[in-house]
């Protein structure tokens, strides 16, 4: 998977489980 930092950035929701990838 790339970052999805851009995608969480348009989704909030994904912020969970972008910070279970750090």
């Amino acid at each position: 998977m790339t970052e999805p930092k851009e995608m969480f950035i348009i989704q909030p929701g994904l912020t969970e489980w972008v910070q279970n990838q750090n």
